[in-house]
């Protein structure tokens, strides 16, 4: 049997796919079995169809505008509301306000004998809410 592509060389294998036979040019080996040119590359096609990436999907908070910005860059306003909850100004620190955060806290321990500072606390839940807010707003116009 001779090369189907140099008809004038003896082949030295058989295509395993299409049954001609290649000589050593034309051989090639692709997972243990012996393939001719035209087979090969139809084969490295499906593989290279079948092994493409997919994109990662990329799922952003709702009530925001889908651009490039990861989702780990926003902050969530509950998230934020919850910690400021059980520590005052902890929501504006998450939400990436660190001074305000600590001005919270201090101004709720500060007041908080007074009664002023019950106020305080739960106005600053409601103001972690907002800052998170404001904190994915400024990540969208960016």
């Amino acid at each position: 049997m001779n090369c189907s592509i140099h008809t004038g060389i003896d082949a030295v294998a058989v295509c395993c796919d299409c049954g001609n036979g290649v000589c050593g040019t034309c051989r090639n080996k692709m997972f243990g079995r012996n393939y001719c040119d035209v087979c090969a590359s139809g084969l490295e096609q499906k593989m290279m169809k079948r092994q493409a990436p997919q994109p990662p999907q990329v799922v952003f908070p709702p009530g925001l505008p889908q651009h490039a910005l990861p989702p780990h860059l926003y902050k969530n306003p509950t998230v934020a509301a919850v910690l400021s909850a059980f520590i005052p100004g902890a929501g504006q620190v998450y939400a990436g306000r660190v001074g305000r955060g600590v001005g919270v806290f201090i101004g709720t321990l500060v007041l908080t004998p007074i009664f002023v500072g019950w106020f305080l606390w739960l106005a600053q839940i409601f103001d972690a809410h907002t800052t998170a807010k404001e904190h994915n707003l400024e990540l969208t116009s960016r």
